[in-house]
């Protein structure tokens, strides 16, 4: 951005990427907090906890499919964010 001119201060520059990276990057289900999946795939806390929990007792999830059939996750909410969401092994 910079490179293009953008100007702004440090603060700025650094809540603009903050901005794109929350609502525009991938989200690592495997990686992410249960805050960062509230905020980037808007999850209630209840769907993010499960998610967590899945995690802590059956290890990394390994793809969508599988995120999908996480209990009290809402299918429907993750198929629109599926461009959003990635998967570390």
């Amino acid at each position: 951005m910079i490179a293009r001119g953008a100007k702004g201060t440090d603060e700025e520059l650094d809540a603009v990427v903050e901005y794109l990276a929350t609502y525009f990057g991938k989200t690592n289900v495997n990686a992410a907090s249960t805050e960062e999946l509230e905020k980037s795939l808007g999850l209630s806390a209840k769907e993010a906890q499960a998610i967590a929990e899945y995690r802590r007792q059956n290890g990394k999830i390994r793809d969508f499919e599988e995120l999908k059939r996480i209990p009290s996750v809402n299918a429907e909410k993750l198929q629109t964010k599926r461009s959003l969401i990635a998967f570390s092994l």
